[in-house]
């Protein structure tokens, strides 16, 4: 089996964390294209960075079971066209009643099928997906204080290395040393944006701030003259 145990226990991991947020409730009444946003939502927040080694989401140009030309209920894992034996089966019973997360089959894949570089779901692609689900947290009726997440579904520590990294990332591209005193108002807002319940996971909510922080960093490049960074 070319995807090991350890990566499918955290597609499986990543994929019930989503679902604990209501993005799976939908999927679970029996409709299909639920199931596929609901592929695409995990590819993106297993690998919101879209390396090629990851999880990726699975599309099917050349026909088959799908949804806007995307798998209905699985994801791809590496980008590497030898490689047949890496779709992950992600939702068991897809398109019928009851469905459930999967993550424990790996499938051959067609070599038509391609591994495509994971992205953010539209806002009304997100909507769809939550439409009578019951919200994950926020003010609850009554008027009572705000449910706060668990810092486990930050991600823990790890969670808020990982938004650092990245960030830091971007700014040796910028031609920077590093972080510096102002960028602690990126990491701020992408933490808040999660805990207000605005983004519904960390990965979307730093797709969100990515684009403003590489804007500020052009905007200081320009101020002494350099060529803007095509990202």
């Amino acid at each position: 089996m070319s995807v090991s145990s350890d990566q499918l226990k955290r597609a499986e991991n990543c994929a019930k964390q989503l679902e604990a947020q209501g993005y799976f409730h939908r999927a679970k009444t029996g409709d299909q294209r639920a199931a596929s946003y609901f592929a695409r939502l995990t590819a993106y927040t297993l690998n919101p960075g879209g390396h090629a080694l990851d999880y990726g989401t699975l599309t099917k140009p050349a026909g088959g079971s799908n949804v806007d030309g995307y798998a209905e209920d699985a994801i791809v894992f590496g980008n590497d066209p030898t490689n047949l034996m890496n779709v992950v089966d992600l939702v068991n019973g897809a398109g019928a009643p009851g469905a459930t997360i999967g993550a424990g089959d790996v499938k051959p894949r067609r070599a038509q099928d391609l591994w495509e570089q994971p992205k953010p779901l539209t806002r009304a692609e997100v909507e769809y997906l939550l439409e009578g689900s019951a919200p994950a947290f926020g003010v609850p009726t009554g008027g009572s204080a705000p449910a706060v997440p668990s810092y486990e579904s930050m991600g823990g520590d790890e969670g808020g290395k990982k938004v650092t990294r990245l960030m830091e990332a971007d700014y040796k591209t910028a031609e920077k040393p590093g972080l510096d005193g102002n960028s602690g108002a990126w990491q701020w807002r992408t933490a808040y944006d999660f805990l207000a319940g605005i983004c519904k996971t960390v990965e979307l909510s730093t797709a969100k701030h990515q684009p403003e922080w590489r804007a500020s960093l052009n905007q200081e490049r320009a101020s002494i003259g350099k060529p803007p960074i095509v990202w």
